[in-house]
């Protein structure tokens, strides 16, 4: 399976973070979750307007209003197809931290993490 990779020192720079990955510029989609429990309470929200405009599929949803939405994003992605392929980015670049993706076509993501963030 294919997944993004990041560098914590890179976020936000298109430099490569690992040597195994590869950019790829393609049309990816996400869930868009907004805090509040129902569509007549984000009514009176000031965003709502801009919400209702754009994306697909506007519901309610476990206490969140939500729409799926799509983009063009570039992203560096890496080849995972077992445990030891992320044991081995682990043991070559350090610390890592695998998480949840955004983007419905990816599983997760890894991040390298080399610097401190919190």
């Amino acid at each position: 399976m294919k997944v993004i990779v990041e560098r914590t020192s890179l976020l936000g720079n298109e430099e490569k973070p690992i040597d195994e990955a590869v950019f790829v510029n393609r049309t990816l989609h996400y869930q868009d979750r907004r805090n509040v429990s129902s569509m007549e309470e984000a009514k009176t929200n000031f965003w709502y307007n801009e919400f209702i405009s754009s994306g697909t599929n506007h519901r309610e949803e476990n206490g969140y209003i939500v729409r799926d939405c799509e983009r063009e994003e570039s992203v560096w992605e890496v080849e995972i197809e077992s445990l030891n392929d992320i044991l081995s980015i682990f043991k070559k670049y350090g610390d890592i931290i695998i998480m949840e993706s955004a983007y419905s076509e990816y599983d997760f993501k890894i991040e390298i993490y080399d610097t401190y963030r919190e």
